[in-house]
């Protein structure tokens, strides 16, 4: 029945391929054959392959006109798009340095950059596959209608916390409101919703200025809040204290919309919590560094430190001044200082049997500590302070992928490089130091990998076919022939399964970095042959799915999100912890459908998340606790949680039971990242504590870990200020503290 079907879908397939024209390929275009664009005119296009790339011509009028560019798709994203924006005139001279990188697009979004001179410029669309339609539009934004006059002066004055009404009755109109901020090193926050019987009919502008520079005549915003379409809230932290000024300006909207203003804690991050939860928590809170998108591309020249300092440059030089000093900002751009850094430090091997000892690394250890320096260096003169230690790790690359040997020679349990990693076409495995000691030091680890398709066992004739059969589908998925057909090819051409064996029992992980499946790669995860998750990340640097395990068995990549009704009405961000989390096999639902994120949890539990999202759980671990029976289902959890530093109990008490407290989990989540990621402790804890109103009321065992929790935007913020170290911490609550822990673990 399976072959007749198969029959099927070939033959629909082949009759695909007869009727329809084939695809060209815009690969090779360059901006001499630029489609012109014009204003307010949306145009479609689409990313057949991968080294597709389409550029678009806009010519700007005058000089001093900001372009609104906006990037949206009738469909999804099916993929990540980027876009550059070159001058003309430098092209024309040969010099291709982009002016403006607009960044990593999944979803639709406005981009905004403000030209100083008349003329052509030319933006250039290219990243990973999208077949479905996506369209790109522009308009010009005027110099300020009402520069050297005094219509702020008109403004009209804001209550804290008091939403007012407007509308725009022209695309001309505009609404300015005052706000007076009483004191330095505030975080003023601006929301803009509709108003009982109102809706956003056109986009909304709202731009941020500072009253003393508008005193002086100097209208310069110092903050452009975006493009609103829907209810969203905006946030900025103010140096000084005094006025300020909010312009509303863009479409027509003849119902009612409102203003909302407030102001609070200093470097809050502050967003709207929804109605329907009432909570004192601050959710939603949104690190800037989240948007920086990385030169991938840049990697693939890097040879030596000359070239890694430049990849490393160009990554920064992308950057915002608010995002080099962001957690998430700092943490995406030292993972791909690393990732030069091994890039430097890598030589190529013939074959697929590589051996690993300490004569073959000797040289390319020094070579990664040097360009290690130069990376740390590169970074400190960029201004952006690492909060932990780089890694210095070489690279073995070979071109083989279908079979691979791995042998680790007891002689390599003496280097001194991080991690060593060995990388094929497909798929990469990485030991750190540590797990080379562990795993190594008495005789050498092997390490084999079998790649293998799941259409292996297909006719032969069947397989001749599905190895040409993927542009056919992707031509008649873009023209719209979607089938059950073309989805069962498609999975029978992309599923791929790789049997990983060791020659011995692990006793600490390995990393194992495979190709993502298709689609999305956020509830991805790498599941084992009986089909339980056992983690897996996205790397942005690479573009795999990194999981961490020490067991052999056959592993795949699949989609594995889970679905869970009660937690429907919580928070965007609680949502996308728990169904994310979840999704890898670290946290779990009360049932198939339940998670119930309002009940507490207790420290049995959290040490269970722990040891799960590091992937260090031994059932059999003994910690010794008086109050852990080896019946339990904690048992090897508190023995685990102890071994490995992250919960080590009161002696020989271990309190599984307990819910756990606000300070005690947020000391665990800063233990792991000082402990996993050698996270570096403040130098002034004092300082970071600072923002907290109730600092006197945390222990002095907790102070240095909330101290580095704090820094690295790991703890659940209050709209008081508080710490509240006491407090009980929810399902929910701890699932968002543990999914920015799991962010920055590598």
């Amino acid at each position: 029945m399976f072959k007749k079907r198969l029959f099927s879908i070939i033959l629909v397939v082949m009759m695909v391929s007869a009727i329809m024209p084939s695809i060209s390929s815009a690969a090779g275009e360059t901006w001499q054959s630029a489609i012109q664009l014009t204003e307010r005119k949306a145009v479609d296009f689409t990313i057949p392959t991968e080294d597709t790339e389409i550029w678009y011509k806009v010519s700007v009028p005058k000089n001093d006109q900001t372009i609104e560019l906006r990037v949206s798709g009738y469909g999804k994203f099916e993929n990540i798009i980027h876009a550059d924006l070159y001058d003309g005139k430098k092209l024309m001279d040969g010099d291709e340095t982009r002016i403006k990188y607009w960044g990593r697009l999944s979803s639709a979004q406005t981009m905004y950059y403000k030209f100083t001179n008349a003329g052509d410029y030319y933006i250039r669309i290219y990243g990973e596959v999208n077949l479905t339609p996506l369209q790109i539009q522009y308009t010009l934004i005027q110099p300020d209608a009402y520069e050297n006059n005094d219509v702020w002066k008109k403004a009209t004055p804001m209550v804290k916390d008091t939403p007012m009404q407007f509308t725009l009755t022209a695309d001309n109109d505009e609404d300015y409101f005052k706000v007076t901020v009483p004191s330095a090193d505030q975080t003023i926050k601006i929301t803009v919703d509709k108003a009982d019987g109102g809706q956003f009919e056109d986009g909304i502008h709202a731009d941020l200025y500072d009253g003393k520079k508008l005193m002086d005549g100097d209208e310069t915003r110092i903050k452009y809040l975006g493009w609103l379409s829907s209810a969203q809230t905006m946030e900025y932290k103010l140096t000084n204290a005094g006025d300020y000024y909010i312009r509303i300006y863009g479409g027509v909207n003849l119902t009612p919309l409102t203003i909302q203003s407030n102001f609070g804690y200093p470097g809050a991050v502050i967003k709207t919590v929804p109605s329907q939860n009432t909570t004192d928590f601050i959710y939603d809170t949104e690190d800037p560094g989240v948007s920086v998108t990385l030169p991938t591309d840049k990697l693939d020249i890097v040879t030596d430190k000359t070239t890694a300092v430049s990849a490393i440059q160009s990554a920064i030089s992308g950057m915002e001044d608010e995002q080099k000093v962001s957690a998430t900002g700092v943490d995406l751009v030292t993972l791909y200082a690393e990732a030069a850094v091994a890039q430097a430090a890598s030589k190529t091997v013939k074959g697929g049997d590589i051996v690993i000892d300490q004569a073959s690394v000797q040289e390319l250890q020094t070579t990664a500590a040097e360009v290690k320096s130069a990376a740390e260096q590169t970074l400190v003169s960029s201004k952006i302070t690492t909060k932990r230690n780089l890694n210095a790790d070489v690279k073995f690359k070979t071109s083989e992928s279908a079979s691979v040997k791995i042998t680790i020679d007891t002689s390599a349990a003496n280097l001194s490089v991080d991690n060593v990693r060995v990388e094929t076409p497909v798929y990469a495995v990485s030991l750190s130091a540590e797990s080379i000691k562990a795993n190594a030091k008495d005789s050498p680890l092997v390490i084999t990998i079998t790649e293998s398709s799941s259409s292996a066992a297909l006719p032969i004739d069947a397989n001749t076919i599905l190895a040409s059969a993927e542009s056919h589908i992707a031509y008649s998925l873009n023209e719209g022939i979607y089938s059950d057909e073309n989805s069962m090819l498609l999975a029978a051409v992309n599923a791929k399964t790789y049997q990983i064996t060791f020659n011995k029992t692990l006793t600490e992980n390995i990393k194992v970095a495979l190709p993502p499946a298709q689609g999305d790669p956020t509830y991805q995860a790498v599941v084992d042959s009986s089909g339980k998750a056992v983690g897996g990340k996205y790397n942005p640097v690479t573009k795999t799915i990194d999981v961490k395990i020490k067991n052999s068995d056959t592993y795949t990549v699949k989609e594995n999100k889970k679905d869970f009704t009660d937690i429907v009405n919580k928070t965007k961000e609680m949502q996308n912890a728990i169904t994310v989390l979840a999704s890898k096999g670290i946290i779990n639902g009360i049932s198939e459908t339940s998670f119930a994120p309002d009940l507490s949890i207790t420290r049995a539990e959290i040490a269970a998340l722990i040891v799960r999202t590091l992937s260090k759980y031994d059932p059999d671990e003994d910690g010794g606790f008086s109050d852990v029976p080896r019946s339990a289902w904690y048992f090897g959890v508190a023995g685990s949680a102890k071994k490995h530093g992250i919960m080590v109990g009161n002696k020989d008490i271990f309190f599984p039971l307990d819910t756990i407290p606000k300070d005690q989990i947020t000391a665990v989540a800063a233990r792991v990242l000082r402990n996993e990621m050698k996270y570096k402790d403040p130098e002034d804890v004092n300082k970071e504590l600072s923002v907290y109103t109730d600092v006197t009321s945390l222990a002095e065992w907790s102070r240095t870990d909330i101290a580095l929790a704090t820094r690295e935007n790991l703890v659940v913020r209050r709209y008081d200020g508080k710490f509240d170290p006491t407090a009980k911490m929810t399902r929910g609550d701890a699932a968002i503290i543990l999914y920015r822990m799991f962010m920055k673990i590598w």
